[in-house]
């Protein structure tokens, strides 16, 4: 296994892959966008009878939930990405593996620097469950104040 890096040893960036990642963050910034006005129909105006403000509340939960299965899907395709990409950096022994592409170019890293990459991947891998343990935790607190 060659340990050293040529300066010619690069991947080039790949149009599809800044596509990707372009509408991924349109996308973000959209359901951001979106979510607003949401809550704004939940809050319940001043002087709001018992009934309204036990209806914003299932609102509310209603929309926690959502948020939470969003958040599982997405950080479950985050961490199956990452998880293939530290198995494939591993098994390779190259970072980034041949066949995955990439938004700039890169240099190959080979060897210590390889492994080094594929544990900083499986890392983000566990890291992107964090959202979903916040909303988790956001969704525990509710409801035990609530009920």
């Amino acid at each position: 296994m060659n340990t050293h890096e040529d300066p010619g040893d690069t991947v080039e960036a790949s149009q599809a892959a800044r596509l990707i990642v372009v509408l991924m963050v349109i996308t973000g910034l959209c359901a951001l966008w979106f979510i607003g006005p949401v809550f704004k129909g939940i809050q319940p105006e001043e002087g709001a009878t018992l009934a309204e403000i036990e209806h914003a509340i299932e609102k509310l939960i209603d929309l926690i939930n959502q948020i939470f299965a969003g958040s599982i899907l997405l950080s479950s395709l985050i961490s199956f990405y990452f998880l293939k990409l530290a198995y494939q950096t591993h098994k390779t022994g190259r970072y980034p593996p041949p066949g995955f592409a990439v938004i700039r170019r890169v240099t190959l890293r080979r060897g210590q620097k390889a492994k080094a990459s594929a544990w900083l991947c499986l890392l983000f891998a566990l890291f992107s469950w964090l959202p979903v343990l916040a909303i988790a935790y956001l969704k525990w607190i509710l409801l035990t104040v609530i009920y």
